[in-house]
């Protein structure tokens, strides 16, 4: 556990002192293939102050995991689906106006293709890739000015989603955390953290899961609704011009 907590505090002090963090491990299954980053194990205080990010709880991720460094673009989309369903075209910008059914359907196509299994990230998993080691309400900072360098959002993103990677990488080198496009996750909405897994898996379902969680922010958010805790529920079905998503995998 003591090894844990090191990894986050260490990246705390990192991001803090403004040292450079190492380059981060990074590869690629295929040519097509989103570009994935190792993220270490560690734990985290989740969730925040919010109605809806209750109870703070602590997370334990227990393996280190894939996530991918950018939000999956229309490209990356094009190449596993034969299609592009995106309301602002643009290669290396998001995809947009998915489903999560049809993410599903992208995640098996891509499993099949490269004989690894790619997922959604968990809630957990992502709130803790998006913090990187930082506990303050803004992942890359105290204040929200510092959001501008990290995440496009209303004032700055022209009302529209750019191409991915324009900004700076939080300190696990992930890129967009902070608005662009909202991203889908695994977990099946609840209004609460009652009951959740403190592993950093998902909550199972039992019965029906009309909402799927969403976190992130968009280009669409006001700068100060971009913090690390914030979190919706969005009707499974729905395809918003403002809702895509990102890749993990196990190692």
């Amino acid at each position: 556990m003591k090894t844990l907590v090191s990894v986050a505090a260490f990246l705390g002090l990192v991001l803090n002192s403004g040292l450079a963090l190492a380059e981060p491990k990074t590869f690629k299954d295929c040519p097509t293939c989103p570009e994935m980053v190792v993220v270490p194990a560690g734990s985290f205080l989740m969730g925040g102050k919010g109605r809806y990010e209750k109870p703070r709880h602590q997370v334990e991720i227990k393996s280190s995991f894939a996530v991918g460094k950018f939000e999956i673009t229309q490209a990356e989309w094009q190449a596993v689906m034969g299609e592009n369903p995106s309301s602002f075209e643009g290669d290396l910008i998001p995809v947009d106006q998915v489903s999560w059914s049809d993410v599903q359907t992208y995640l098996e196509k891509l499993s099949t293709q490269t004989g690894q299994t790619y997922r959604l990230l968990t809630e957990s998993e992502w709130e803790y890739a998006v913090r990187a080691g930082t506990t303050s309400q803004w992942a890359c900072g105290k204040k929200k000015d510092c959001v501008a360098e990290f995440g496009w959002y209303r004032g700055i993103s022209d009302r529209k989603p750019h191409p991915v990677g324009q900004k700076k990488p939080n300190a696990f080198g992930l890129y967009d955390m902070l608005g662009n496009v909202r991203e889908w996750v695994e977990d099946c909405y609840q209004p609460n953290y009652e009951g959740v897994p403190a592993d950093g898996t998902a909550k199972p379902v039992s019965g029906e899961c009309e909402k799927r969680a969403v976190r992130g922010g968009s280009w669409h958010y006001l700068q100060k609704d971009l913090r690390s805790a914030n979190r919706h529920g969005v009707f499974a079905i729905f395809k918003l011009n403002e809702l895509g998503f990102r890749v993990a995998r196990d190692m």
